[in-house]
């Protein structure tokens, strides 16, 4: 950084100046740009402003000390550079850093009279006294990078929270002079290259990466049996035909269809995806629950928020509301399962709605799941303290959080998951309520559905319900949302492929007492499926209700487009709504069906050996 020139050192001018605020983009993501971290300088763009500096130096080109809101600031919030640059324990502070070592590098090229302070500048004047800046000329530039140099070394021999380049811990022998600066700067621009934010094992450790992953995939394999039973078996067929130009091709992918249906593999489904729904439901409720609990803004050191640094808080926060916003679409697209399969339960819909709401409730709280940075400094300075660091915690862990950390993670980010699902998930679950509703109105109040079906339909509305499009619309309309919902779920499940392929499953000392109970909430689910498709649904249900109550086939098949003849076993019980997952099917009661049901009811109850009471 000296100068050469036959008539002596040019004496280029410094100003100073006071800087607006500046965010600071952590993760490549919204919400933490909205929280207490974007206001937090990262040590990674202290030695990119510092290689800035010396490269505009080296053209010769004016400099200018930018001092922004927060630098300088002493512990009772004053601003003073001449004392916090020359105490430690207010040096090593994320805010106070970067200013005092730009500070310091630009008196060393002011003692080298590479420049010189413009004085004439009155915006520099006031700056100079704003913040107490000591005067460069004497200002002891070479004690403040001599303590940076000694902390880095510091913690790259004792930190936990990642390893340093050789270069970086031989930091402390480099000779501080100007003519060093670019050197010092790539050294510390290389500072945080081998951090490794951790994140909890409780949240994304090995074994509960396999149960989200469990959750995801079989959400997927539900719907692909289902619709391989109810309708692409069925069409794929009828299409083959029509090609063939076999006669009646509709018919004869009806007939495959029903028989796929009627199948023990067909009911060993639908009563599996009804169990699996249950358990998918009340899984993905803890994990939004134990986020929004966990994750308490007012205590960083409450549950899985106490991390060891601020990457690891953010990562923390980042998988665990990630994780409660995309796994909601695996109970929407089950649920959508079941509602086109005629399964309609009210209870199975009410807690996939509070799974809804609590994912909308992540996603509209996402910068409070981050805790306050002050709250998370004072607690690492507590943890961890290094005396050449003045007692303050490692650098490291106010290192960025890296892309390639963040994307070993979610690449696509909830900002992503947790828009859709606030749009084209509420038209999902709002198209779930209106068909639950509909369901409900036809099967629980007969009369009200006859009103409303002999409602006057010339209009343009009752028009279209008796154009022959309208079974179309509406089988289009079902498809784009099932569509969205797979979607969903497809995606999730990718992004869980890719974590689980990055974590050390392998590894036994990674699997905690924890780990393991985590993969087994699936286990009765399994069970049950396999179970289902041995012995048959009859005898899977019989040995689990009371014997007071008989479960026998039953002969109708509902005549809805896309379902299946799922409820072909039906209880003989007196209160048939204990088990409406084994009900009679979806028929409208009308009183000729009401009097065959009776009549059923009577036979079986003969069979059955039991006197059914009216």
């Amino acid at each position: 950084m000296s100068n050469d020139g036959n008539d002596g050192p040019a004496r280029l001018s410094l100003t100073m100046r006071e800087q607006a605020a500046v965010k600071y983009t952590w993760i490549p993501g919204f919400f933490a740009r909205s929280s207490s971290f974007s206001d937090l300088p990262f040590f990674d763009a202290m030695p990119a402003r510092l290689s800035s500096q010396l490269a505009a130096a080296s053209r010769r080109q004016q400099l200018r000390l930018d001092f922004r809101p927060g630098d300088c600031e002493t512990a009772a919030g004053l601003r003073n550079c001449t004392e916090v640059c020359s105490d430690p324990t207010a040096l090593f502070t994320p805010q106070n850093l970067p200013a005092c070592v730009l500070l310091a590098s630009a008196a060393l090229l002011v003692q080298n009279e590479t420049y010189t302070v413009d004085r004439s500048d009155a915006t520099t004047l006031r700056t100079i006294e704003a913040w107490h800046v000591p005067d460069l000329i004497r200002y002891n530039a070479t004690g403040v990078l001599t303590n940076v140099a000694k902390c880095v070394s510091e913690s790259c021999a004792v930190s936990t929270l990642g390893e340093c380049k050789d270069d970086v811990r031989a930091l402390e022998g480099v000779r501080i002079i100007a003519n060093n600066l670019v050197n010092i700067s790539a050294r510390l621009g290389r500072y945080c290259s081998g951090t490794k934010p951790d994140i909890n094992p409780d949240i994304a450790g090995p074994g509960v990466m396999v149960s989200y992953f469990f959750q995801a995939s079989l959400a997927l394999l539900f719907f692909v049996l289902t619709k391989l039973l109810s309708t692409w078996t069925g069409r794929a067929v009828t299409l083959f035909r029509r090609c063939d130009g076999s006669p009646d091709p509709h018919r004869q992918g009806a007939q495959l269809q029903s028989r796929l249906a009627s199948s023990k593999p067909g009911a060993a489904i639908t009563s599996s995806l009804v169990e699996f729904q249950e358990v998918q439901i009340y899984f993905v409720a803890v994990v939004q629950i134990a986020a929004l609990i966990s994750f308490n803004p007012a205590n960083p050191s409450a549950g899985s928020s106490n991390q060891n640094s601020f990457s690891s808080a953010l990562l923390n926060s980042i998988a665990v509301s990630d994780l409660g916003i995309y796994s909601t679409f695996g109970t929407l697209l089950t649920q959508c399962c079941l509602q086109r399969a005629n399964m309609h339960w009210w209870y199975t819909f009410v807690i996939m709605s509070v799974t809804y709401v609590l994912a909308l409730t992540i996603f509209s709280r996402n910068p409070s799941l981050l805790p306050p940075t002050d709250g998370l400094w004072t607690s690492f300075k507590a943890s961890a303290p290094l005396a050449q660091c003045g007692f303050n915690p490692s650098p490291m862990t106010y290192c960025s959080l890296s892309y390639d950390s963040y994307n070993n993670l979610f690449s696509s980010g909830g900002s992503a998951g947790g828009i859709g699902l606030a749009t084209f998930g509420a038209v999902a679950w709002w198209t779930l309520l209106i068909d639950q509703l509909a369901f409900s109105i036809r099967d629980k109040l007969p009369y009200v559905a006859r009103r409303l079906s002999s409602l006057d339909r010339t209009g343009i509305f009752g028009r279209v319900l008796k154009s022959r499009t309208w079974p179309w619309m509406l089988s289009l309309y079902w498809g784009s949302v099932q569509g969205f919902l797979l979607y969903g779920t497809a995606a999730y499940l990718g992004t869980l492929v890719r974590v689980v392929s990055r974590t050390s499953i392998g590894d036994t000392a990674n699997w905690t007492f924890g780990q393991f109970i985590s993969v087994t909430v699936w286990a009765p689910t399994i069970i049950k499926f396999i179970y289902f498709n041995i012995f048959g649904v009859k005898e899977g249900f019989e040995e689990r209700i009371s014997k007071d109550y008989t479960i026998s086939r039953n002969t109708e098949a509902s005549e809805a487009p896309e379902a299946l003849p799922l409820h072909k076993y039906g209880v003989d019980l007196r209160h048939a709504s204990t088990y409406p997952f084994l009900g009679h099917g979806d028929r409208p009661s009308s009183p000729a069906s009401q009097a065959a049901d009776e009549a059923t009811d009577s036979e079986q109850s003969r069979v059955g050996g039991t006197q059914r009471q009216k």
